[in-house]
């Protein structure tokens, strides 16, 4: 087979896997008339790539045969027999173990002889739309040359194509990789510490697109602001799958940026006017974006293309951000219900708790290793101090004789109900973030305190229509109590059992809820308050970089508020004095 017709194969059969992936998709979600419409694209398809597939099937099997016409023809007449039948549980087998199999064998040899070459058609395209619909863009991208080219020719020339390889081959040296997969489309790497981190699945790419689009659609916005363009494949699905909806998309990575205008077809997006790509190298509109989630607008992360940031500090802030987003997202039809819950009890809210916490020493009692150390030092607490204990430690606390003045609790998943299990009537008052575990608040005895977090929608209009404050969790308790402890203006805040790390190889003070033996190396080190590096974990680092920059953007009144670390042990945090707990209990 000539290069040309291996390539009008590739894409026919593309298309058409793809679209037998689409249709198998929403037949399992009983997406019945979603489903048939792709199937009526289908057979349009399937035609041209018989007819394709006869023509060379000779040359496509080689003395090692993967496809038997024969038996595709059979597989088309029970495909076309479930369709009268309406029989769409087999229709959807038959597309996905017996058609596709057939077809993807076709498309491995394919992209076996192929390997990756320059669509200079796709490539052309993608520089004729852009330049109308940013041509800035465009041109921080590409050579002057290329473009002019694309622009003024229909094709390139050989100066014109060495220059497009010349530059691909440059991004492939630095660790960014484009490779075909066994549907057809391509996907990308980004070479990091020696292990490829791919943007898109090596399988079904189509499949993987309408999974991720509609995880996204399912929030609802009007407007999606993404990190991470990658091939730009579900961005197209969700543009397809919703006409009302805008999807804008930051990138800051050239080469992955450069890869995807050679090798992707984002034309198709650059053609739709509610689509846009912003190209943001040094990270400065990204540094002064309000990242989060209101009713009609939306900030989320396309994971993988965070490997591809350069600047640490930039890579950090969107990690900690997707680990409380998809957090909020994972969770969202549990924490509804738990929020909807929680409302109908009786509790007072955070305007109620500011006289019990304004102006005095509030002590927060986290569940680290180092609680271990100094806890019995909370015995000698003055009167005046608040203990306000993270749920994790209550049990821990109460059978060493301490009681705290306040619990608080954030989980909204039904294991955080063991940290109070049994003590429902401790008559210690509970402070609860609103889509804390339903359970929790029904059983529990005794004063409550409800608070609303920033980032959930609902909370904010129930804060909102009471003229709540509301507060930002940072995705953990100790962090929820530090922004709660600042809001509220207290004396100041004393943490214990703060570490942040793994003190001792484990990640939790003994005898509470959760503690565990720390094994595996997560190569994340922190400076200790030793003096010494010490190992902690990506979600510890996150709130450690979380409270960090907590500290560093009080209000001048916040500013007031004097912060100590008297943990003893874990994690050095910039923003907190380090001291003893009975040096701190010492001051006045």
């Amino acid at each position: 087979m000539e290069t040309v017709q291996i390539q009008t194969l590739n894409g026919s059969l593309r298309k058409l896997i793809g679209n037998l992936e689409k249709s198998s998709y929403y037949f399992k979600k009983q997406q019945i008339y979603r489903g048939v419409m792709v199937g009526k694209e289908l057979w349009q398809e399937i035609p041209e790539v018989l007819e394709l597939l006869a023509a060379h099937i000779e040359e496509i099997n080689g003395e090692e045969p993967v496809i038997d016409m024969n038996g595709v023809l059979l597989c088309l007449q029970s495909i076309q027999e479930a369709q009268e039948e309406g029989d769409y549980v087999l229709l959807s087998d038959l597309y996905e173990l017996q058609l596709m199999p057939a077809l993807v064998s076709v498309q491995e040899r394919i992209a076996a002889a192929l390997g990756v070459m320059v669509d200079e058609k796709n490539l052309q395209k993608n520089v004729k739309y852009c330049a109308k619909r940013n041509s800035q863009l465009l041109y921080s991208i590409l050579s002057d040359s290329v473009i002019k080219e694309c622009l003024e020719s229909n094709t390139l020339s050989d100066s014109g194509m060495d220059a497009v390889i010349s530059l691909v081959e440059k991004c492939m040296a630095s660790g960014y990789v484009v490779e075909p997969t066994s549907s057809g489309y391509l996907t990308m790497s980004i070479q990091e510490k020696g292990h490829p981190f791919y943007l898109h699945t090596n399988g079904q790419i189509v499949g993987e697109a309408v999974l991720q689009a509609e995880e996204w659609l399912a929030q609802e916005k009007m407007s999606y602001t993404f990190y991470g363009l990658g091939m730009g494949y579900p961005y197209l699905e969700m543009l397809t799958m919703d006409d009302n909806i805008t999807v804008k998309v930051i990138e800051m990575n050239r080469e992955l940026l450069i890869l995807a205008f050679v090798f992707a077809p984002l034309w198709m997006l650059f053609q739709d006017e509610r689509f846009e790509l912003v190209y943001d190298p040094t990270g400065h509109r990204l540094e002064h974006m309000q990242l989060g989630l209101d009713e009609e607008n939306g900030f989320f992360i396309f994971y993988p293309a965070l490997h591809g940031i350069k600047k640490m500090q930039d890579r950090e802030r969107l990690e900690s951000y997707f680990m409380e987003e998809s957090s909020v997202r994972i969770h969202s039809r549990n924490m509804l219900g738990n929020f909807k819950k929680n409302i109908a009890v009786t509790s007072g809210n955070i305007q109620d708790l500011r006289e019990k916490i304004q102006n005095r020493d509030v002590i927060i009692a986290a569940a680290g290793p180092s609680l271990d150390r100094n806890m019995m030092t909370l015995k000698e607490r003055g009167k005046d101090t608040v203990l306000l204990a993270v749920g994790t430690v209550l049990q821990k606390l109460l059978r060493a004789g301490i009681r705290p003045d306040y619990v608080i609790m954030i989980d909204s998943g039904q294991p955080a109900y063991r940290q109070i299990q049994g003590l429902e009537d401790c008559n210690i008052p509970l402070i609860f973030l609103s889509t804390v575990y339903s359970k929790i608040p029904k059983e529990y005895q005794g004063e409550k305190y409800i608070l609303c977090q920033q980032g959930f929608a609902p909370a904010e209009r129930l804060a909102e229509q009471h003229g709540w404050q509301t507060v930002e969790s940072g995705g953990s308790v100790a962090t929820t109590a530090l922004d709660l402890c600042l809001r509220l203006s207290a004396k100041r805040i004393i943490f214990v059992g703060l570490d942040l790390a793994f003190t001792g190889g484990v990640d939790h003070a003994g005898d509470t809820a959760y503690q565990t033996e720390v094994a595996k190396d997560t190569g994340i080190m922190v400076q200790g308050v030793n003096g010494k590096e010490i190992m902690t974990g990506k979600n510890l680092k996150i709130y450690l970089d979380w409270m960090e920059h907590r500290l560093e953007m009080r209000t001048e009144e916040e500013r007031n508020v004097n912060v100590i670390d008297a943990t003893e042990g874990g994690a050095v945090k910039a923003g907190m004095k380090h001291t003893t707990l009975k040096a701190a209990l010492m001051e006045t």
